[in-house]
């Protein structure tokens, strides 16, 4: 198992683990490519991949802006839900915005998520709103 960062090279990858995490209801690959390809466009993209055997099973991707980071993706392939893929990745993160002196993370996760909730809580974040399907956490690191 390694975690690699990625660029918009490896797009295809990020799809196709966003499609088979079981997030989305019907996903259609060319609004999750375009997601992608929007998320690569802005400012300060940044992305990593967990890969096991050559296969890609996990990522997340975020942008640092004004030394905060935002987390705006983050998912495991259904096949490899509930094995730790999820915990690496968060633990990754973390690091990342260690050495980054990263302030705080934020994040926004859909409010029926109760499994991403309660992970995002044993790491230290904590709820700062809900606003209709979304609740909004934060982690402070400093």
């Amino acid at each position: 198992m390694k975690i690699l960062e990625v660029n918009v090279n490896k797009i295809d990858d990020l799809v196709n683990i966003e499609m088979s995490s079981g997030y989305h209801e019907n996903p259609s690959k060319s609004e999750i490519t375009k997601l992608f390809l929007n998320f690569f466009n802005s400012s300060r993209p940044n992305a990593y991949v967990i890969y096991m055997n050559e296969k890609a099973i996990g990522y997340f991707a975020f942008r640092i802006i004004r030394n905060n980071c935002e987390l705006d993706y983050i998912a495991v392939s259904k096949d490899y839900q509930g094995k730790g893929y999820g915990k690496k990745l968060i633990d990754k993160l973390l690091n990342l915005c260690k050495k980054l002196e990263i302030d705080k993370i934020k994040l926004s996760v859909r409010s029926s998520n109760n499994i991403a909730i309660n992970l995002y809580k044993l790491y230290g974040f904590v709820i700062i709103r809900n606003e209709g399907n979304k609740t909004y956490m934060v982690k402070e690191l400093k």
